[in-house]
């Protein structure tokens, strides 16, 4: 078969990661092209267009596409519009792409962590919080973007960073959890086989020393952590309520006293800690092929 790989122009070679994934492919007699999302055109026919070429290709994986949430309707458009088979597919993306569904989640009885969305500034000024300290981020972004931790009576002087949001889009405010400095937050990779999640390997993500975000961009760590059957139970619980095929996920949770609390579903272009393991990358395989057959 015949595949591409998504990314963005900062990694146009992709990440170790997903070079692991390319490497296993083609180890398994499968081509592999790598494009930067927005540097190609969606064809007819299963084909892509770029530049003054057009090819075939038997699914387009989505990868290293770390900037879609800058060109969000630009990311969409082309996702929705392109004829060959996505990993993960449009269904999936176009839920995933904005962070109140988390709210979806909720209602579903997911403990989360507590989550309110705001459209406007007059909305946020009209709601009393009981939190002390507040994450306030956009809800399209990645990589803490755009993301602030404020002591909740610095809100009013804010109007200028809470308007730049949203220009950006709807605005999310969480509490500030101790846990994410004290502990880290737990990332519980899955990939769909035969019909249900399958659980590969988990990491444990920490900041640095009186930071907040876990990002390794921002000096956070990221380290093999042994998840427990309650890790399991609670990360399976999560996937289960996703209806549509899938075939890579990433559960972003932080413990609490009351147990674990989902931060994030990731199923458009987590890091999925691939490079150090042969059976990861073959579980990848495996749920790639499941999908497509």
């Amino acid at each position: 078969m015949k595949f591409g790989i998504l990314t963005s122009a900062a990694l146009p070679e992709l990440n170790p990661s997903d070079r692991s994934l390319k490497d296993v492919l083609e180890k398994h007699d499968h081509s592999c092209d790598i494009f930067v999302w927005d540097q190609i055109q969606p064809g007819p026919d299963r084909t892509l267009i770029y530049g003054s070429e057009k090819k075939n290709y038997d699914a387009l994986i989505v990868r290293s596409t770390w900037d879609y949430y800058k060109k969000l309707p630009q990311f969409l458009e082309f996702t929705q519009q392109c004829s060959i088979p996505l990993i993960n597919p449009f269904e999936v993306i176009r839920w995933n792409s904005n962070k109140k569904y988390l709210l979806r989640f909720e209602q579903a009885g997911i403990p989360i962590v507590p989550t309110k969305v705001f459209s406007s500034l007059q909305q946020i000024q009209e709601t009393a919080l009981s939190w002390n300290k507040v994450v306030v981020k956009p809800s399209v972004s990645a990589s803490s973007f755009m993301t602030y931790l404020w002591d909740q009576n610095q809100i009013p002087q804010k109007t200028q960073q809470i308007q730049d949001i949203f220009s950006h889009s709807e605005l999310i405010m969480q509490p500030f959890l101790n846990e994410i400095q004290e502990f880290g937050e737990i990332s519980l990779v899955y990939f769909r086989i035969g019909g249900k999640p399958k659980f590969s390997h988990a990491i444990l993500k920490q900041a640095k020393s009186g930071d907040f975000r876990i990002q390794q961009d921002y000096g956070g760590t990221a380290t093999a952590y042994p998840a427990t059957p309650e890790d399991l139970k609670f990360a399976n619980s999560v996937l289960e309520q996703v209806k549509e095929p899938w075939v890579y996920a990433r559960v972003d949770a932080i413990p609490s006293k009351s147990g674990l609390l989902l931060c994030e579903l990731e199923m458009i272009e987590p890091e999925l800690f691939m490079a150090t393991s042969k059976n990861k990358k073959e579980l990848f395989y495996q749920s790639i092929l499941e999908f497509l057959s």
